[in-house]
């Protein structure tokens, strides 16, 4: 009826389920080549950062707003570039995603087979006034 309790079978079954997911779906642990949007930014640059670390390959792009200081997304990037001088490994585009051919000029050229979409208006109301 109402009892919203789950009997040991069904908990099973779903246990069941749970391991089955787990055994399809394997971690990619292989060299990556990333685009992260908003790199620039504190969480972005973060982001490319921990991935450069680890051995993969970043492409950055960022419109570099001046929603808050340019400046410190200036100095998010010479850090990261300063961790990964090689440029064949860390690539930075200065410019909005929402250009989408010179989006597609970036895929096409970079070849990235992930996105990590960390690119946002900071705060909810410029999120709201400019979405």
């Amino acid at each position: 009826g109402d009892d919203d309790s789950v009997s040991s079978e069904e908990w099973e079954e779903d246990q069941d389920l749970i391991d089955d997911v787990g055994d399809i779906v394997e971690p990619n642990t292989d060299h990556k080549k990333v685009l992260v949007t908003g790199g620039g930014g504190f969480i972005g640059s973060a982001v490319a950062a921990h991935l450069l670390n680890r051995g993969d390959d970043v492409v950055i792009v960022d419109e570099m707003n001046d929603y808050y200081d340019p400046k410190l997304k200036e100095a998010n990037l010479k850090y990261l570039r300063s961790i990964c001088p090689d440029e064949s490994r860390l690539s930075i585009y200065r410019c909005d995603i929402c250009d989408e051919s010179f989006m597609l000029h970036v895929f096409e050229k970079e070849r990235p087979k992930w996105v990590c979409h960390m690119a946002a208006r900071a705060g909810v109301r410029p999120s709201i006034d400019d979405p």
